[in-house]
């Protein structure tokens, strides 16, 4: 479905909004028209349904019918609902030298967030990812915690740091060179951390840029990544679940380096890998002993001793 465009709105011909939706009817009506009301069009937006059970296309469809003049619209809407990877590996191949624009369909982009991610792109050579910062609201759409203007930026996106997850990846944020999705191709669909994906792979490509400023509301309690810990059980269950899934990534790491041909970070990766496959056995019995068996056997010292301190502090609670 096309709009004819508008002579009259300013057209950012390099820039593609891609807004992608599941099972979220009720924010449909202020999150996809966030992405009507920006400052620029993007040249294309792209609605992504993931057969959303609930009436999530109905409420999508409706805006369209009502969207601006001039904006050009795409809308996929899957049968069967095939998750968010495999949505996104929809994108390779399917533009050139464009910036694309990521927003999740329980977020809310603030009206310049295009404008101003595209203005960050071109001054910085057009990088393989911009990452900015946003306000958090609860599932009312109320801000519950605002950007503080005066917090340190960010660190820089170093590949230790990259690989070690010292870095915040802002991934409700991000902006990615379509270059980025063609050179590497599609993303392992067992992969849960996409946005780890990504920023491992934009190291070695055209590089991060981070805006340390908000451009969204995210909705930080129903969206995707939310994960709730309330128990001791729930809080070990969390550690090797977050575990399980970082081995998936280190694996998609490892598949990477092929393309870049880059074998000296290999020895990282596969160090990285042991200390998490630990993470994946630990229980709350866990022992000081244990934990020094692990670091004989190679688990990093501070990993161990750290996560030992952990799980004896929940058993004194």
């Amino acid at each position: 479905m096309t709009v004819t465009h508008n002579t009259n709105v300013r057209i950012l011909d390099e820039v593609v909004f891609v807004f992608l939706a599941y099972k979220q009817e009720k924010f449909i009506p202020q999150t996809l028209l966030s992405a009507f009301n920006q400052t620029c069009f993007p040249s294309k937006l792209i609605i992504m349904d993931d057969a959303s059970p609930d009436n999530t296309d109905k409420e999508i469809r409706k805006l369209i019918s009502e969207a601006p003049e001039g904006l050009n619209i795409e809308y996929l809407h899957n049968e069967i609902n095939v998750g968010l990877v495999s949505q996104l590996n929809k994108l390779v191949g399917k533009f050139d030298n464009k910036l694309i624009v990521l927003q999740a369909g329980d977020d809310e982009s603030y009206p310049n967030r295009l404008e101003e991610t595209y203005k960050a792109w071109i001054e910085h050579n057009k990088p393989s990812l911009v990452l900015a910062n946003y306000d958090c609201i609860d599932a009312s759409g109320q801000i519950i915690k605002k950007f503080d203007y005066q917090s340190p930026s960010e660190k820089p996106y170093t590949l230790d740091r990259i690989i070690r997850r010292r870095v915040k990846v802002y991934g409700c944020c991000a902006a990615i060179h379509s270059d980025l999705f063609n050179f590497f191709g599609p993303i392992a669909t067992e992969v849960i951390n996409e946005d780890r994906i990504n920023i491992f792979r934009a190291y070695f490509r055209r590089g991060i840029f981070y805006l340390h400023k908000p451009l969204l509301k995210y909705n930080s309690e129903v969206g995707i990544s939310a994960f709730q810990s309330e128990t001791k059980l729930q809080l070990l269950h969390k550690v090797r679940t977050e575990a399980q899934r970082e081995i998936i990534d280190i694996e998609c790491h490892i598949s990477d380096l092929k393309k870049i041909h880059d074998t000296s970070v290999y020895n990282l990766l596969i160090s990285r890998k042991k200390n998490v496959q630990w993470l994946t056995t630990i229980q709350t019995s866990l022992t000081f002993w244990q934990a020094l068996i692990a670091i004989f056997q190679g688990v990093s010292p501070s990993v161990a001793l750290k996560i030992y301190k952990k799980v004896r502090r929940l058993r004194d609670e």
